[in-house]
């Protein structure tokens, strides 16, 4: 039984670590390759929207309309690391602990089916 807690902790810690770790990853991609987060269809994090852009139709940035553009950043960058990344150290390190939370997550989420199961 307390394989379970501490499985299911370990998980949802990882759920919103990952989300912040990822949130901090794109706002970095809006700051320091503005080129990059536009080829990627200008993805928004979880919690964090860019500023105000005045060319940016206000439907599109408030109601969740980049959230494939979102999906994708999130699976492209937790499985290859794209040049912008590569240059920048913080990017860099941002992106490690992401792909490391993110395997600790599915770890977790293993060791909590096999104890339900």
């Amino acid at each position: 039984m307390w394989v379970q807690g501490l499985a299911g902790a370990v998980f949802v810690g990882c759920f919103f670590g990952e989300r912040h770790l990822f949130d901090r990853l794109v706002r970095r991609q809006y700051e320091i390759a503005r080129e990059a987060w536009e080829a990627d269809d200008q993805p928004t994090g979880f919690a964090w929207l860019p500023p105000r852009d005045p060319d940016m139709a206000f439907w599109v940035r408030e109601t969740g309309m980049r959230f494939w553009a979102r999906a994708r950043a999130v699976r492209r960058w937790t499985f290859s690391s794209p040049p912008w990344i590569l240059r920048d150290p913080e990017a860099r390190r941002l992106q490690t602990r992401l792909r490391q939370v993110f395997f600790i997550s599915m770890g977790a989420w293993a060791i909590l089916m096999v104890a339900i199961f």
